[in-house]
């Protein structure tokens, strides 16, 4: 019933399943950078009639590789570079569209991985989920009228999955105007996992179900995976949607020390600190000293007229010295890069 692909590494892996839909239409990359600890994962979740939404899932994931390609497994400033995949995937798709005299339209969770950092945007209602240390930190907030509606106070949020206005997106990719994503972040350790879905996943699994998911051991994920997405499938019904789910799982623990030793800020302090050194060894007294001119003999001028000093009256007190004040015033030639997509979205057609 389902299929799961894996990009070569147990951490980063992703599954899907058409369900009982006449199409695929969601779409899901994993791409990961095993050099520098770097990660990019993508899921889209497309709308449209005609393969409409096939389509706009599918062109979010060929840009999201090329992307990839391009920046050399790193993105150097994540939040631009996501942006600009959804900037770049909104103007293919609606190019695409006007050849077939249709509007296709895709939902869009991004997550990029560095070790020590994580970066996400979305628009529509695709989520991403971020656990740390077994709880649940946060989830995305969809793009939707329930959304909404579940924010005032109106409805349930375990009751989203079976409201008749769930699917009733405020924005997605693609379409006559773009809108800017929501994006956020956060620094992660080797407690923090993440989860990425479409609706077809999320209507029909507990967060206690994807916590499990996320904290299994690495060899036990992707047969969880498997059957989350199997039930979330039995779950829907015959009249259930596509399914899809990505998984970052916890990295190993860092070295910090050695990470850190050789950041920017880590480098500049030490070669402040050698400075620093040099000149104290430099001036400090016995040590070598500057080039000057060498010291002699101070010349007396051999017509020297001193004035004698004034008679000193006993009953004053001496004269008060002033002087002037001292005041006191710091990617590589052997890139490797492994990935797996899928392509297929979860919206019902139009």
């Amino acid at each position: 019933m389902s299929q799961t692909d894996f990009n070569g590494d147990s951490r980063f892996m992703i599954a899907h399943s058409q369900g009982p839909r006449e199409e695929q239409q969601d779409a899901g990359i994993c791409l990961h950078n095993d050099k520098s600890g770097t990660a990019l994962l993508v899921v889209g979740d497309g709308v449209g009639g005609r393969s409409g939404g096939r389509i706009a899932s599918q062109k979010l994931t060929v840009l999201a590789s090329k992307l990839w390609e391009e920046r050399k497994g790193r993105l150097s400033k994540p939040e631009e570079d996501l942006t600009l995949l959804c900037r770049l995937a909104h103007e293919h798709i609606n190019d695409e569209g006007s050849k077939l005299g249709i509007s296709p339209r895709t939902t869009i969770v991004a997550l990029y991985l560095s070790p020590t950092h994580a970066y996400w945007l979305h628009s529509g209602d695709s989520r991403l989920y971020h656990f740390r240390a077994g709880q649940l930190v946060e989830r995305t907030e969809d793009h939707s009228l329930l959304e909404m509606m579940v924010q005032c106070g109106a409805v349930k949020e375990e009751d989203m999955g079976s409201h008749p206005d769930q699917g009733a997106l405020l924005q997605a990719i693609g379409g006559e105007e773009f809108m800017p994503p929501s994006v956020g972040q956060a620094a992660i350790t080797s407690e923090d996992g993440f989860l990425l879905c479409t609706d077809g996943f999320w209507e029909r699994t507990k967060p206690e179900e994807m916590l499990e998911l996320v904290f299994a051991p690495p060899e036990a994920a992707g047969d969880l995976l498997r059957r989350a997405i199997d039930r979330a499938v039995e779950r829907n019904g015959p009249k259930g949607d596509n399914v899809t789910a990505a998984v970052a799982l916890p990295g190993p623990p860092r070295d910090v020390d050695a990470e850190d030793a050789k950041s920017p800020r880590a480098l500049m302090f030490a070669a402040a600190a050698l400075f620093l050194v040099a000149i104290v060894v430099l001036y400090w007294p016995g040590g070598k000293k500057a080039a000057f001119p060498p010291a002699g003999p101070t010349p007396v001028p051999t017509a020297l007229s001193v004035a004698p000093a004034p008679p000193v009256d006993p009953a004053s007190p001496p004269p008060i010295q002033v002087g002037p004040s001292d005041g006191s015033n710091s990617v590589p030639g052997d890139l490797k890069v492994r990935e797996t997509s899928f392509n297929g979205s979860s919206k019902p057609a139009n």
